[in-house]
């Protein structure tokens, strides 16, 4: 349908204005802080190179969360959201108990973002096309 149709070109716009920062960023992010930033801020740009995967699924996730509320749905992101504060605490508590080095918690951290927002994504797909394929069904009939 019509409706469907600009819901995947939307999604695979979201896809493609994210993958060029996450190329750069994930590539050159410590670079790129001591070029404008100055020789200081390296350890910024080594996180920033780490936490990039998490934030390009938090704005897809937040793109398309909007289903969730279009569809009634809306109990699903409240589990997303406890499902993602309970994982991000665990890897918090994780790493300064077993006293893993900061870079690597925070790709644990990172890892574990970025799963919860990419279920996020794929549950308000599955149910965006569940409703849209309910829907043809009733005005068929």
């Amino acid at each position: 349908s019509r409706r469907q149709r600009q819901m995947c070109i939307r999604d695979r716009l979201l896809s493609l204005v994210s993958i060029l920062p996450l190329i750069i960023v994930s590539s050159y992010g410590e670079s790129l802080y001591i070029l404008f930033l100055g020789k200081e801020w390296s350890k910024a740009g080594e996180l920033a190179s780490v936490l990039i995967f998490s934030y390009m699924a938090q704005f897809i996730f937040v793109a398309i969360s909007s289903t969730y509320v279009a569809k009634d749905a809306s109990v699903y992101n409240l589990y997303i959201q406890v499902v993602l504060f309970i994982s991000r605490m665990s890897v918090l508590m994780l790493g300064f108990y077993f006293d893993l080095d900061t870079l690597i918690m925070f790709q644990y951290f990172a890892i574990a973002s970025a799963t919860c927002y990419l279920i996020g994504v794929a549950m308000a797909l599955i149910i965006l096309n569940k409703k849209i394929g309910d829907n043809e069904k009733s005005s068929n009939n």
